[in-house]
């Protein structure tokens, strides 16, 4: 099977900090456009000592693969 991967990021988002609208940081902040099959989407945590992981996958089976190859990263 062929895979194509696409990672794109920007170092001059910082959604944490960029989205105090007043009442405080948020204590979460999620990518609302993720309606396509496979995306991934690795955001700053807001204690900025780890990674938000947002997995769109819309058949099961996908999702299934996704794991098995992806949480043994994880350790």
């Amino acid at each position: 099977m062929d895979w194509l991967i696409n990672v794109s990021g920007s170092l001059s988002v910082w959604a944490y900090e960029g989205a105090d609208f007043g009442w405080g940081r948020p204590r979460r902040t999620e990518n609302v456009r993720m309606n396509h099959d496979g995306q991934v989407a690795l955001v700053r945590a807001r204690d900025g000592q780890g990674v938000q992981v947002s997995v769109s996958m819309l058949q099961r089976a996908r999702m299934d693969t996704f794991k098995s190859q992806f949480l043994p990263l994880l350790g």
